[in-house]
């Protein structure tokens, strides 16, 4: 069997709603680049069966899209990465179960790759939309540094496509308890430490599922296991001194109000 260029991964836990796992899957399967396979696992879901049953009804849209599953719930690096030992394809394609990709996203982040060996990552910007439709973009820089991680990851994960033996050289996505939430921050910047680099192109090839009226920020247990993330990727990375106030930033967003944490939040996306 002749491999696809192209491995599109996804996890899957406790699918919230198939209709929107379905239109995820054919957005791919939409796409005007054809040659590529689809891995989605159910990673351990505890709802008799409900999201593998998900998973199994939108793979039969298509015979590239592959069905796994395995019993214990093991978090989304960890499903990433065994969707990654499966995956043939010279590139990997990320995308989640509540988004979707534009109809040019694989050919255009494709030909990229192929025109820069250089590269080892691709990202997009993205549509940002929830239940009543497009509100918003995301934008990241189009050639992110090193420092470029110290706000924030400078990709949007799910919009990626990745060099499958760059990727695998670093040993894939990292499983740990700190990296839960923050398994794709913890990854390019390893990949970056490693002497790799990634771009991301301006066009808004990616629709981002993201509650416009959300602002509730997360717990302070997940913000200590972002400070260790970023302590770890910014000592990799060679940061200078400038970086412990980074490292301590998710603690002391933390600790704003509620209203404010909005406010700031709403400042990194445009309307």
């Amino acid at each position: 069997m002749i491999a696809p260029y192209v491995s599109v991964i996804m996890g899957v836990y406790r699918c919230k709603n198939a209709s929107m796992l379905r239109t995820s899957v054919e957005s791919i399967i939409a796409q005007s680049f054809q040659d590529w396979e689809f891995l989605i696992v159910d990673d351990g879901s505890d709802d008799d069966g409900a999201t593998y049953a998900a998973i199994q009804a939108a793979a039969s849209l298509d015979d590239r899209v592959v069905p796994l599953r395995y019993e214990r719930n093991r978090g989304l690096a960890y499903a990433l990465n065994f969707c990654l030992e499966r995956a043939r394809g010279c590139y990997i394609a990320r995308q989640d179960d509540d988004d979707t990709s534009m109809p040019e996203r694989l050919e255009r982040e494709v030909a990229f790759l192929d025109a820069r060996p250089d590269v080892a990552i691709v990202g997009t910007n993205a549509e940002l939309f929830d239940e009543s439709g497009a509100w918003g973009v995301l934008e990241r820089p189009e050639r992110p540094m090193a420092e470029s991680f110290l706000w924030n990851s400078p990709f949007i994960h799910p919009s990626v496509v990745m060099r499958a033996d760059p990727l695998r050289s670093v040993g894939g996505y990292r499983v740990a308890p700190e990296t839960l939430l923050y398994e794709d921050y913890d990854l390019f910047m390893r990949m970056y430490a490693a002497g790799m680099c990634g771009c991301n192109m301006p066009e808004r090839l990616y629709s981002y599922r993201s509650d416009r009226h959300a602002s509730k920020p997360r717990p302070m247990d997940a913000r200590l296991r972002e400070a260790k993330i970023r302590a770890i990727g910014f000592r990799e990375l060679g940061l200078g001194a400038k970086k412990y106030f980074y490292i301590a930033k998710p603690v002391l967003l933390g600790l704003v109000p509620n209203a404010l944490y909005g406010a700031i939040q709403g400042r990194r996306t445009s309307c």
